[in-house]
Formats: C-alpha cells, sequence, structure tokens
C-alpha cells in the first residue's frame, strides 16, 4: 500500500502491518470498509472474500478509535457500547470479527491466530 493511500485513509501503523501479514498468509485486505450503509462504522481491516474482519484494540497507543460523541448521534451511550452494537451488527449480517490488540498485532500473535483460524476453515463453508 502506498503512503499516499495509507495517509488518505489514515490508516494506524498496526492496520497497515496486519495488512501486511494478511497477504503473507494469502489474503486481501481492504481497510476501512463500512460494516452496513445506515451506519458510520468501519472495519479496520477485513476479507470480503472470506467475511472476515479484524478489529484492532489500542487505545493506549494510538488514541482509540476515531470516533467520539459526535459519531455516537444518541444511538448509544458511550464509545464502548457503540462498538458492541457495531461488532453484534457484523455477526448479524454474517461476518466474523476478529479483535486484537496493538501488541498482538506488532508482534504477530494475530497473524498467527488467523493462521490457525485459516486452518480450521479449510474444506468447510465460508458462508
Amino acid at each position: 500500500m502506498s503512503r499516499k493511500t495509507q495517509d488518505k485513509l489514515k490508516l494506524s501503523s498496526m492496520q497497515v502491518l496486519l495488512g501486511i501479514h494478511a497477504k503473507e498468509l494469502g489474503l486481501e485486505p481492504e481497510y476501512e470498509r463500512p460494516v452496513c450503509e445506515d451506519r458510520e462504522w468501519r472495519f479496520d481491516v477485513c476479507f470480503p472474500a472470506i467475511r472476515l474482519a479484524c478489529e484492532i484494540h489500542g487505545g493506549q497507543y494510538t488514541g482509540g478509535h476515531r470516533r467520539g460523541k459526535k459519531a455516537l448521534r444518541g444511538r448509544a451511550e458511550t464509545p464502548q457500547e457503540d462498538e458492541y452494537l457495531k461488532l453484534s451488527t457484523a455477526t448479524m449480517l454474517g461476518w466474523r470479527v476478529l479483535q486484537f490488540t496493538n501488541e498482538q498485532v506488532a508482534d504477530g500473535r494475530a497473524k498467527t491466530f488467523i493462521k490457525s483460524w485459516m486452518g480450521e476453515l479449510d474444506g468447510l463453508p465460508l458462508t
């Protein structure tokens, strides 16, 4: 991914790194993909071909997700509640959502987990 694309999407270094790891596993990542049409929610990194999304939680390093009270628009009381609604909605729409910390992405544990998960799916239907 070019630096220009990264800057345009305002990707974190951990999103970029997870994307690199995913490509090494043969997956094609998409960044900041909308979860659904009627909300401003986005997946950090996702793989539409297998309906897998990854959320990276690491506010202690990056300031957390960039959604404040304004983005909640009265639908949720707190950013945490909004995140739960997002993940529940994604699940209802058929996405599998994995959650990682910045540290898990940085040290490769997220990549190892995804690789293991992909091995368990081998031969199983993805829908």
